[in-house]
């Protein structure tokens, strides 16, 4: 907020000895804070030094979400899509901060502040903590806020192949295969790279490897 004095700021404009009416104009670039400004025009050949006022407002930029709302994942996972929050538009949001908080469920984010781009945008990437269940987080700005709803599971498994195999000793068998699923009901994404144990707990063999990761299918 604030006043901008203009004492003859455009009398170029004004041509002397011409036309009773005259007209005199500036332009204002509004600052970064939100709020009132008041501007004030003097003539300072008029009479009594004319004064005329403007008074204008800055509005305060809004947090619009632009990607990440909605997901859901396995539990310990990092989410497939960055939260990214767009503040205001071309660039009223430019170096803003905002800040980043887990308000229900869990969760572990990559940034609990951050400041705006030159596009107005803000983003962090978060991880879905080990209890299963609805998250909320939520992004603050100056004046104005965004709330993401995401929720996380616990994965269950499937056997695809590998089992109920005969064959010699000292022989190698078929890969075994398991399948990492969502539970039903559930739109979950983000099942690779999940690490799967592997242990033999009974008879004899020896297993190419004990610790796997899911792929892109999970």
């Amino acid at each position: 907020g604030g006043t901008e004095t203009v004492t003859n700021k455009a009398a170029t404009n004004v041509t002397p000895g011409g036309p009773a009416r005259q007209r005199a104009h500036v332009s204002l670039d509004l600052g970064p804070t939100p709020g009132t400004v008041n501007v004030r025009g003097t003539c300072a050949e008029c009479d009594g030094g004319a004064t005329q006022r403007f008074q204008e407002t800055i509005n305060s930029p809004t947090l619009q979400i632009v990607s990440g709302n909605g997901q859901s994942g396995a539990i310990g996972t990092q989410a497939a899509v960055p939260l990214v929050v767009q503040l205001g538009s071309g660039g009223t949001g430019l170096s803003q901060p905002v800040t980043w908080t887990v308000v229900s469920g869990q969760a572990i984010l990559s940034a609990n502040t951050t400041t705006t781009d030159a596009n107005g945008q803000a983003t962090i990437t978060f991880t879905y903590g080990s209890s299963a269940g609805p998250i909320t987080i939520q992004a603050t700005a100056p004046n104005t806020q965004a709330t993401f709803n995401e929720s996380s599971f616990v994965p269950n498994t499937n056997l695809l192949s590998g089992n109920n195999q005969t064959a010699a000793a000292g022989s190698a068998l078929q890969p075994f295969t398991i399948q990492l699923t969502a539970p039903s009901g559930s739109p979950g994404s983000g099942l690779g790279q999940i690490t799967v144990n592997w242990s033999v707990v009974q008879g004899g063999g020896t297993l190419a490897a004990t610790t796997t990761l899911t792929d892109a299918t999970g």
